[in-house]
Formats: C-alpha cells, structure tokens, sequence
C-alpha cells in the first residue's frame, strides 16, 4: 500500500523521484502504470530524466484497468496516511498529486482551499472542491474524504463527478446537482462507497476514507468462464471493467457457461444501458429519505410548539363542542389540522426580510444566526447563497461576498436583478484592493447593469496609467458588455 510523505510547506522543493528498483531484485514488479525503460539504467540521470507527473498528466494518457486501480488505491492510502498523523490537506485534484516512477504516491502542496472562479480559472480545482469549502468553510477532514472520492471516481471511470466546461459551472454542479453515476463497469461497492463520500452535507460523509479504501480491496467475483466455442462477438467500445482486474473471493469456483446468444447479448446490452439510471435512482431516493428523516425532528418540535399556541382555542372550543367521544374526535382532528398549518416554516420571501430588517439595524450577527437556523432546518439553494453574500458584505468580506453572489447567479440568473448585489457590486468597484476591484467588475459585467457605467469609468481612471496592471481588463470588458446589453 502507498503511503503520504509529508506535505511539503509553501516554497519549498518538491522531493526527488525515487530510482527505478535493480533488474534482478527479487519481488519488485514494476507498475503497470509506469512502462519500464529499455534503455537507461539506475541513478541520478535515470531519477532526473523521469520527475514525477501529476495525476492530471497520468489520466490524459488513459491508463488501462489494472493502472487506474493501482493509482486510486495509492491515492486512498496517501490521504489515509495524512488523516492518520492528524493532518488535513483540503485542496486535493489531479494537479496536487503527484507518482513517481516507482508508483508511490505524493500529495503536493496545499495551496489555496478556495478555487478561483473568474474566467479563465481551472476547472479541476472547482470540480473536486467539497461544497462547504466552496461556500467559505473550513476545510476539514470530511472535506478531504469528498475530494479523494471524486478523484477515484475520475481515475477508475476517466471523467470527473462534476465535469463542467468552466469552473463556475463546476462549482454550480458541486453545490447543487447529483454527481454523474461511475458506469456500469464501476463495482457495486465501489459506487455506494463514492456515493457517500460525495454527499452534499458533510455530516453525512463517512468521517474517514476507510469506506473506500475497503471497496477498492474487496473481491469481486469474475464473469464465468465459457467452456463451448463460440463465433467470437464483434469489439465494441466500453468503459474499463474493473471486475476483471479485482481479485476473486476466495470461495469461489468457475462454472461453465452456455455460448452466448442474440437474445443473451441484446439483454446483457439492455441492463448496461439502464445500469446508470437505476443507481442515479438509487441515489434520488436515498438523498430524499434522508432529507425527510433530517426534517422531521424540527417539524415534529414546530408542531408540538404549535399545539402550545392553541391552548386557549383548546379550551374555549372544549365548551362549545359536547363531551362525547365524537366531539373529542373533531376537536382533535381540528386542533392537529391548524397545529400543522402552524408548523409550516417561512417561506423564501419571509426569510430574506428578516435577513434584511437584521442588517438594516446593523445586527449582521442575528441575520448570520437566522441563516445557519435555516441551513440546520434544510434550506439550501441560490438564495440562501445570495443572502450569505449580503451578510458577507456587511461584515467587510468582500471576497466571500462576490464569491457568494458568483455562486448564486450561476444557480439563478434571475438574482442577476436584484438590488442589494447591483448596490454591492457598485461599491466594491471603488475598493482598496485590485484583486477585489477586478472581481467587482467582472460582477458587474455579468449583472449587466446600466447605472454602474459612472462606478465603472471612476474605477478605470482612479488608477491612472498603472490602472492596467491592477484590474488587468476587466473593467473594459465589463463597460463593453453593459453597452452591449443596453442597447436596443
């Protein structure tokens, strides 16, 4: 099993390859990802002529079945390795794991946590980022266990979970779409277990990558063996099948199959093809039932709350019905109805007043509070992100607040009318930072929004001829795209 070395800290130097084992060493195979070299011999040339690659640069060269297992097993047993000392990586992709010659696996440095989301930002940070981290969270050892499923996932089946064409779109899928299913070549086991490991809440992740590691060792039994000739079947292009590379259990024993038919071949090619919809339907419906378990408690403590409510209406309606066992009935039915109706909780608009009437009076706490109350209670969706950003900019973050307004604009392009974030968006065009007055405008491009024109020509000129070199420009794109959209 691959172990983690450690992390190296930022600035330093990455660690050397390790030498190609002796030809003659006994029980040292070389990796089926890695071809040996015919001509060059062991040592320091041979170590700085292969540096080690990125996981990135190893998948684009499409590593066959047996390959993909050995890295995604290396991959679980590093971060394995890094929880086991009490570390946290938090921004595992394919560009911060590296393998050497050898096949060792090596986590690389850290870097930021949060992924750029502009144009032109990389989609593999985006794609493999945990949804907490995404929305400004810490990242944890849960947010680690996310990330390695999603890079098993993109090594046994060659395309990421949440493959997008930009990492705004990336980031969207993550926070608010299913993951795309594995295959139907992707063991059982296997797919239940990145299943967990990729779910949206993260304390319904599994707290290590243990689960993984044990489905990526389990057996997995062998299709029979056909002992009768048969015309052979014409090749058709396929997923890799990581059954035929797993090790079989230990119990079991070949038996002959019949030849194959054409009525055998359309019915094995029917369940290939409905093998993804039935595990995207296995997923729905596990997300559902776990969501209507998580609701119910604070539904069942609303409705107890709402039977308090109606103490008086109790007792003024026990004097008006008679003391029969049917009157009892109607007043019970009665009484649960409106209890019910009681529980309902806040609707959208209700929630976003009350966030507004809280940093109206400069309570960004309250309406902080009132927001982690909704999240507990299930709320989830582009608002919720687009009130986050209000909070944010109350409380001078402006990078989680244009982060926030990214992410919800994505979800909802209506939002792209709202008032406070057009407000927002203005004022941040008039901060200190580049960084921050850059990312304000390409906000500002993207909400299309007609009375930022005066914001956007007094943040070009406040700079003067060195303007460019600190926003770069997006400022002019941004005053183009309003123009553009302004005319009739």
């Amino acid at each position: 099993m691959n172990t983690a070395p450690p992390l190296p800290g930022p600035g330093s130097a990455p660690s050397a390859a390790r030498p190609a084992p002796a030809p003659g060493a006994p029980g040292r195979a070389p990796p089926p990802c890695a071809p040996a070299a015919p001509d060059a011999g062991p040592g320091p040339a041979r170590a700085a002529a292969d540096p080690p690659r990125t996981l990135a640069e190893v998948l684009a060269s499409r590593p066959d079945a047996g390959a993909a297992l050995s890295i995604a097993r290396g991959v679980v047993g590093a971060v394995a390795a890094l929880h086991a000392e009490g570390r946290v990586h938090g921004a595992l992709h394919p560009g911060t794991v590296r393998l050497d010659r050898g096949g060792a696996v090596a986590l690389g440095a850290r870097g930021a946590a949060r992924p750029a989301l502009g144009p032109g930002a990389p989609v593999e940070r985006a794609a493999f980022t945990a949804p907490e981290v995404l929305r400004g969270g810490r990242p944890g050892r849960r947010a680690d266990v996310f990330s390695t499923a999603a890079l098993v996932q993109a090594i046994v089946s060659g395309a990421s979970p949440f493959d997008a064409p930009t990492a705004l779109e990336a980031a969207h899928h993550v926070l608010y779409r299913p993951p795309a299913p594995p295959g139907p070549a992707v063991p059982a086991a296997l797919e239940d277990a990145i299943a967990a490991a990729l779910a949206k809440p993260r304390w319904r992740r599994p707290g290590s990558v243990e689960p993984l590691r044990a489905a990526l060792q389990a057996p997995v039994p062998r299709p029979a063996v056909a002992t009768q000739r048969a015309a052979p079947p014409r090749p058709a292009p396929a997923p890799m099948a990581l059954a035929a590379v797993l090790p079989p259990a230990p119990s079991e024993v070949s038996t002959p199959a019949s030849a194959p038919s054409a009525w055998t071949g359309a019915l094995a090619r029917a369940l290939a093809a409905l093998a993804p919809l039935a595990s995207r339907s296995r997923a729905l419906a596990a997300r559902a039932a776990a969501s209507a378990i998580r609701r119910a408690p604070p539904l069942a403590e609303a409705a107890l709350g709402g039977l308090g409510r109606l103490g008086p209406l109790a007792r003024a309606a026990r004097t008006r019905f008679p003391a029969t066992r049917r009157g009892r009935a109607v007043l019970a039915v009665a009484l649960l109805a409106l209890a019910g109706l009681l529980a309902v909780p806040r609707g959208q608009s209700d929630l976003a007043a009350g966030v507004a009437a809280r940093l109206s009076a400069g309570d960004a706490a309250g309406a902080r509070s009132l927001l982690d109350a909704a999240e507990r209670a299930g709320r989830r969706g582009p608002l919720l992100d687009k009130l986050r950003g209000d909070v944010a900019c109350a409380r001078r973050a402006s990078g989680e607040c244009l982060r926030r307004y990214r992410l919800a604009l994505a979800a909802d392009p209506v939002l792209r009318s709202d008032p406070v974030i057009r407000e927002n968006a203005r004022r941040l065009l008039g901060a200190d930072a580049c960084g921050t007055r850059r990312a304000a405008a390409e906000l500002v491009g993207e909400l299309r929004d007609p009375e930022a024109l005066p914001a956007l020509r007094a943040a070009r000129g406040r700079g003067g001829l060195l303007a460019y070199f600190c926003t770069g420009d997006a400022i002019d794109r941004a005053i183009r795209e309003v123009r553009a959209d302004a005319r009739p």
